[in-house]
């Protein structure tokens, strides 16, 4: 058995390729590929990496972080002080760690970082075939191919993440010290090092996946963690933060912040508390909802604080969600072919993508709650929020505490920890205030001054709250009126009214009766999983003549009553007259403005929803309450063309 380090038998091996065949397996083809690749074994170096090659994996960074600070533990427990501790990618030296004597040594031998090592530059090493194999071994003395490697033992290990081979540590030493339970200390190493990967990689994916920001300081105020939500909640960049003064982002001496740095003082723990933090060169403050709680050095290596930090607008919209505020009709939901009506619909839809407050007008259940939906549904702000609030079924005292909220201890009752008011949860969104004419005049003055600095401060407080959101209101009311008689402020009238809206009433819309009793009917039969149902003809007279002083949340209650009184599927006279005592003709329609004998009421019908939709059948059948399929049915019954 030669010796490792004779130099003379690596020359051997060289020129006599039969002596090659003395060689372990890998080595020999290792060799083998070596010379097919054309390296030359006078090589007294490795090769530096070119450009880019010391960034193979774009998460080196992330491993060298885990890999570097447990290697450094481990050069202690080496046998041998003049061994070396090597971290490579799949190809480079990205890590070098010993001593500075020992690593200018090593250096000599052209192992520093940014050497090459991969297999096709620079031949067999330990580094080159144990990541080609993917597992640990040795290559020692003149197993090497390049004369740059015989004269020192190496001992590798893969590092693995995710199951792929990403890199390795390799334990290099001279040849005289070699020693072969070294190969067992790189295969630590290495597992040590695939093992906290995982861990942190599940770290990684757990802060990913958690919505709040999670942001840890020592007691010196110093950052030493912070998630990456936090950096989006905070909207700070993604950098390295650690150790870096938290005062550095959150300015203490801005206005603003000093409620935040007032509680990070506490001592105690700090829960669900409303700051507005203003961060570094941005305008608008971010709003968050702050919980912190102190560790001392009993329960960690030292003092710190963990701060979960949660979006305002975040927590708002859970509110919503669970409070059924949300805008669910849209311009195609809205059935109607009365010219006046359309009119109204047209000046709607195009008014919904401006910026524009919006003031509807129109009597007691004309529909005024559904048009602000469909405005907000096509408006820019349609994945916002849609708050709705009804001025007037509040008291009087607690219009103001609903709308711009309360801190805790504003009144007597307040709930603890205060109250979000509407136009906080309406932030990016809508805000319907309807019935906006019972509003009382403080409130009122309140609500200008929101309108104008875009701005709230809670019942109680002090601090101003950025809000952005758009206005409809809505009134039965005569505003005008109102104003003269000095119980409507005339500024906010002028402000929520750049845009009018009128909404005609039902009595006017006398075509429209009959789509829309169809249409509710089609609705109220599935809402009660009941047979469909439609009305008599004698019914459609009467409500067609009918004046409906409560418009269509009227024919709607009337109809839900008939559809569970009624066992026929056709809704009858009586049936009507028993819900509706008081239905009687109005003078001014006459019977020719119903029925065309010349033409069926359910062919005007579906030339009326035709001419609404542009033709188009999906739109016409859902506002009929059909089906496309019975739609084109009668169609054909009709002789129209279905093209």
């Amino acid at each position: 058995m030669h010796i490792y380090n004779d130099k003379d038998y690596w020359q051997l091996l060289h020129r006599d390729s039969f002596e090659r065949n003395n060689l372990r397996p890998e080595i020999s083809a290792s060799w083998q590929r070596s010379y097919e690749y054309g390296i030359s074994p006078e090589m007294l170096s490795p090769p530096m990496c070119e450009e880019g090659e010391l960034q193979i994996q774009p998460n080196m960074d992330y491993i060298l972080d885990v890999a570097q600070p447990l290697c450094e533990q481990m050069l202690d427990y080496l046998p041998d002080d003049h061994a070396v501790l090597i971290l490579s990618n799949q190809a480079c030296v990205v890590a070098v760690i010993a001593s500075d004597m020992v690593k200018k040594c090593f250096e000599q031998f052209g192992m520093k970082v940014g050497a090459c090592l991969a297999e096709e530059k620079a031949g067999t090493s330990a580094i080159a075939l144990g990541i080609k194999l993917g597992q640990p071994l040795q290559v020692v003395g003149y197993e090497h191919f390049a004369q740059f490697g015989i004269r020192h033992g190496a001992s590798f290990a893969p590092i693995r993440d995710r199951r792929k081979v990403v890199g390795g540590v390799a334990i290099l030493g001279p040849l005289e010290a070699y020693d072969s339970k070294i190969l067992g200390m790189a295969q630590l190493a290495s597992h040590s090092i695939s093992s906290r990967i995982g861990i942190q990689r599940w770290n990684y994916l757990i802060d990913r996946s958690i919505s709040d920001g999670i942001l840890a300081i020592d007691e010196e105020d110093r950052i030493f963690y912070m998630s990456k939500q936090c950096h989006r909640i905070m909207k700070v960049p993604e950098q390295n933060t650690y150790k870096l003064p938290l005062a550095e982002i959150i300015d203490p001496d801005r206005p603003e912040n000093q409620y935040f740095w007032t509680l990070i003082k506490e001592k105690s723990q700090v829960t669900d508390e409303s700051v507005l933090l203003s961060i570094g060169e941005r305008k608008e403050p971010v709003n968050c909802n702050i919980t912190i709680t102190p560790f001392d050095a009993s329960v960690s290596d030292w003092s710190v604080k963990i701060i979960v930090i949660q979006e305002m607008e975040r927590i708002n919209r859970l509110i919503r969600n669970y409070s059924g505020n949300s805008a669910r009709v849209t311009f195609d939901d809205i059935v109607g072919t009365n010219p006046q009506f359309l009119n109204t619909l047209y000046h709607a839809k195009r008014s919904a993508g401006t910026r524009s407050n919006i003031l509807l007008l129109g009597e007691s259940g004309v529909g005024k709650d559904v048009l602000a939906q469909a405005i907000h549904n096509e408006s820019p702000r349609r994945n916002g929020p849609f708050i709705a609030i009804n001025c007037a079924a509040l008291p009087r005292e607690l219009i103001a505490s609903e709308l711009f909220g309360y801190e805790e201890g504003a009144f007597t009752g307040a709930r603890r920890g205060g109250n979000l008011g509407k136009f906080e949860l309406a932030h990016q969104g809508t805000i319907f205030l309807d019935e906006i004419g019972d509003m009382p005049l403080d409130s009122q003055a309140m609500l200008l001054r929101v309108i104008e600095e875009k701005t709230i401060v809670r019942l109680g407080g002090s601090k101003s709250i950025p809000v952005n959101v758009r206005i409809i209101a809505a009134t039965n009311k005569d505003l005008q009126a109102e104003v003269e008689n000095n119980t409507f402020r005339r500024d906010l009238f002028y402000r929520l009214g750049v845009i009018k809206i009128i909404i005609p009433p039902l009595r006017e819309r006398t075509e429209d009766i009959a789509i829309l009793s169809q249409h509710f009917l089609s609705v109220l039969c599935r809402r009660f999983n009941l047979p469909k149902k439609t009305l008599s003809p004698e019914v459609l007279y009467a409500f067609q003549n009918y004046s409906w002083p409560g418009n269509i949340r009227e024919l709607q209650n009337i109809l839900e009553s008939a559809v569970q009184w009624s066992v026929s599927p056709i809704i009858s006279k009586n049936q009507v007259e028993q819900l509706l005592p008081a239905i009687k003709p109005s003078p001014q329609v006459s019977i020719e403005k119903i029925v065309d004998p010349e033409e069926p009421l359910e062919l005007k019908q579906i030339k009326a929803c035709l001419a609404k939709y542009d033709n188009n059948k999906s739109k016409t059948a859902k506002a009929l309450g059909i089906s496309r399929k019975t739609l084109y049915k009668r169609l054909d019954k009709y002789g129209i063309s279905s093209s």
